[in-house]
């Protein structure tokens, strides 16, 4: 029902100010999407996304037989969050670490599912006074445009002492967002702002919050969750936890707030009893800490690379969520080194009440022009002959079964030698 219940939500914002015409106009919205509901959803059965698993380039050859691996994307598969810790030093001196993060994530999106990207803040360096650095931020975060959601916030570096970020709201305005559907809202010239995401059954919400938010951002956050009950959230803010894993009491300058990770506890995350999870940087190094409210458990992580040799040498975190296995697996990689830190406080597992669902059956179409082979979704892959030379396109059809309805996996272009 998630479809529905997302038009419904923007379509009360739209016609709050109209009263009862307004609700007269909900209740006729409803009936109709009630109908295009039932007709798309085939019975209530469930939305399911395919993809098709990067091939070997050397092997792309006109006339010969290629094997397409593919995945479906159902209920028990994993998926991934990836969190960018502070960028500030890529922005200013190592701009090409940036890029090899989103483009990293760009391909790897299909091998590990990748749902969404959080950034912590501190996007560069100097707040309003280089542009350039700006430029190469915004050249890196591009890459994920149109490819992977994501979301971000301003960290300290990135405003001026009075919280004025100029180049933060040209290079990321909300503007730029506004037509993705995974795109929530904001406030306050994007300083905070929210998304969707989907995985294993279970939707999500993501509050990105600027360095020390204000009151009126911590108000605007709890009417947000209070909108989404059924939601998981995560909150991702810039500054939350010491290494210690004791939370951050100091607010001096670069904002206009005054909301330590104290208040935010006290006044948000704790109250709010869709939230399971809490990410920041800002301070270097790593900590967690999990606390239990009635029977709840909140996880809050710290991961800040920047102290380590060229400004942090592209660590970012991966968040696997495991249905199967009910945990999220916390793994910490750099793809310029193409390294893990394996050390116990940069890969753990957290017990998480992830429900999962069925396992998808039925059979899934790979074509490629006039090429196409099929096999049962649980093997994984079928061979299919390779047109003639040149540029061609990979696309791959889930036929659907009693819980999953039919599915288009996205266009692959592939050229072939």
């Amino acid at each position: 029902m998630q479809w529905e219940l997302r038009l419904v939500e923007k379509m009360k914002a739209s016609l709050k100010p109209f009263g009862l015409i307004g609700v007269l106009l909900i209740a006729t919205a409803l009936m109709l999407a009630a109908g295009a509901f039932f007709i798309t959803q085939q019975g209530n059965k469930a939305e399911i996304d395919i993809d098709i698993l990067p091939l070997d380039p050397a092997a792309l050859a006109a006339g010969e037989d290629v094997t397409v691996n593919f995945r479906v994307n159902d209920d028990n598969t994993p998926y991934s969050v990836v969190v960018l810790p502070d960028t500030q030093y890529y922005s200013e001196e190592y701009p090409e670490i940036y890029i090899a993060q989103t483009q990293w994530i760009v391909d790897n999106r299909a091998a590990l599912n990748i749902r969404f990207v959080t950034h912590e803040g501190d996007i560069v360096d100097n707040d309003d006074q280089y542009k350039l650095e700006w430029q190469r931020a915004d050249e890196a975060m591009q890459i994920l445009d149109g490819e992977v959601p994501y979301g971000f916030l301003p960290g300290n570096h990135d405003m001026q002492p009075d919280g004025t970020a100029n180049y933060y709201r040209e290079y990321f305005p909300a503007s730029r967002y506004e037509s993705y559907d995974w795109w929530g809202g904001s406030f306050s010239d994007n300083k905070n702002n929210y998304q969707f995401f989907s995985g294993g059954g279970e939707d999500y919400i993501v509050i990105h919050l600027q360095f020390c938010p204000t009151d009126a951002a911590i108000d605007w956050a709890n009417e947000v969750l209070a909108e989404y009950p059924d939601y998981r959230a995560i909150i991702t803010t810039h500054a939350y936890l010491y290494e210690s894993a004791s939370r951050f009491e100091r607010c001096i300058k670069n904002t206009d707030g005054t909301n330590n990770g104290l208040d935010m506890w006290a006044k948000m995350i704790r109250p709010n009893t869709n939230v399971f999870m809490v990410l920041a940087g800002h301070v270097p190094g790593v900590s967690q800490r999990v606390d239990e409210v009635d029977g709840r458990l909140i996880y809050q992580m710290l991961a800040d690379y920047q102290a380590m040799e060229n400004g942090g040498n592209g660590y970012l975190r991966i968040l696997t969520f495991q249905p199967a296995e009910d945990a999220v697996q916390v793994q910490t990689y750099s793809p310029t080194l193409d390294e893990y830190m394996t050390d116990p406080e940069n890969e753990f597992s957290l017990g998480l009440g992830i429900t999962g669902g069925p396992q998808a059956t039925g059979t899934v179409t790979v074509s490629a022009g006039e090429a196409s082979c099929t096999a049962a979704v649980e093997q994984g892959s079928c061979t299919l002959t390779l047109p003639d030379s040149g540029e061609t396109k990979l696309v791959a059809e889930y036929s659907g079964d009693n819980h999953y309805n039919p599915g288009t996996s996205r266009q692959v272009t592939i050229t072939v030698k």
